[in-house]
């Protein structure tokens, strides 16, 4: 069409332009709003939970440094938003929500239970003192959700039951960027985290001083196939896997360490029953446990393949590195060092376990 043709045809098709962009800004502007909070209540709202439910789908929750503490700042639900909520340096260290919760009065940071909040994200904030009877001391996720995790620290929390600091089930898929775990207790299951019929992905994540009945630091029960890479557990504690329990489950765990992990019965590094996990390239370092496999306990039905890894100065009364109780065990390109065992095996037992070694050195 030639446009020079009509009188005003150029002045038309500008105010045919300028009308569409006028019309699409509300729809822009409304899916990436900004609604900022800080800790004395100052901002776009008072509270963090006033302004999840401000949001729409897209839109940021931006929190300011302090201590965010009291209702509306604890207990948060996303409502089936997938929304982003981050501190505003990216500073765990000064954006902190303290749920405050003890027995009694029991609080916990966040919910997730709509599979709708997929794709919410969490980042560069402290979680602390969150408390539970049953699940999830500081963040519960449940229902399909499946949100991700970046650079936050949860500290100090604890469930009687299950999950210390997370529990993630109802095969969720959440996914945790180089977050620290440290000080989180749980009375039976998970002492930092308990994942139950799910699928997470963890990467250059610290677990450090949790305790737990069985996974001081992790524990994958049922039908879970976590993947781990260059995840670090240090120091935790617990009767049956000082640093990592897994029961039915098929985790891959790649590059990680377990060092200086405890347990007051079998598997002060990992515990691994009815299960089949791969290692690669992993150091199993001076873990102990008082019964069986300062290193590594591999029971039950399953088979545990260990690659490129390095077992040493594991101890415990009957195998100091690794103990086999039924199932199977591979190993291959492997090296077990001063490992100790006060009765049998300083560097392996087996008991009605088949076993395989390859380029294997003791």
């Amino acid at each position: 069409m030639d446009t020079g043709s009509y009188p005003g045809s150029r002045d038309f098709l500008t105010l045919i332009t300028v009308a569409a962009v006028v019309a699409l800004a509300p729809i822009t502007a409304a899916s990436a709003a900004t609604h900022v909070v800080h800790p004395d209540g100052s901002g776009d709202m008072e509270t963090i939970q006033a302004a999840i439910e401000a949001a729409v789908a897209g839109d940021t929750v931006l929190l300011g440094d302090g201590v965010f503490t009291g209702a509306g700042n604890r207990d948060l639900r996303f409502r089936g938003k997938a929304l982003t909520v981050c501190s505003i340096n990216d500073d765990p260290l000064r954006c902190i929500i303290d749920c405050e919760g003890r027995a009694g009065a029991p609080h916990r940071g966040f919910l997730f239970n709509f599979a709708s909040e997929s794709g919410s994200v969490l980042q560069g904030v402290t979680i602390r003192n969150g408390y539970a009877l049953m699940q999830a001391g500081a963040l519960l996720c449940t229902g399909g959700a499946s949100p991700v995790l970046k650079n936050c620290v949860f500290a100090d929390n604890t469930c009687e039951e299950f999950g210390g600091a997370i529990l993630c089930s109802g095969y969720s898929s959440m996914r945790l960027e180089e977050c620290t775990f440290t000080g989180n207790v749980s009375g039976l299951e998970g002492g930092a985290i308990l994942f139950n019929r799910s699928s997470p992905t963890l990467v250059s994540c610290d677990f450090t001083g949790n305790a737990g009945l069985t996974g001081g630091g992790v524990n994958c029960y049922r039908d879970c196939a976590a993947t781990l890479v260059d995840c670090n557990f240090e120091n935790n504690t617990a009767s049956y896997g000082g640093g990592m329990f897994s029961f039915d489950s098929t985790p891959t765990i790649t590059r990680c360490r377990f060092v200086g992990n405890s347990c007051s019965a079998d598997g002060g590094g990992f515990i691994s029953l009815d299960s089949s996990p791969i290692f690669s390239e992993c150091d199993f370092l001076a873990n102990t446990a008082q019964e069986h496999g300062g290193g590594l306990f591999v029971g039950g039905d399953g088979l545990a393949t260990i690659s490129h890894s390095t077992l040493a100065d594991n101890s415990s009364p009957r195998g100091g590195a690794l103990y086999g109780q039924f199932g199977a065990v591979d190993l291959t390109s492997c090296t077990l060092a001063q490992n100790r065992a006060d009765e049998s095996g300083s560097g392996i037992h087996l008991a009605g376990t088949s076993a395989t070694f390859e380029r294997v050195i003791v």
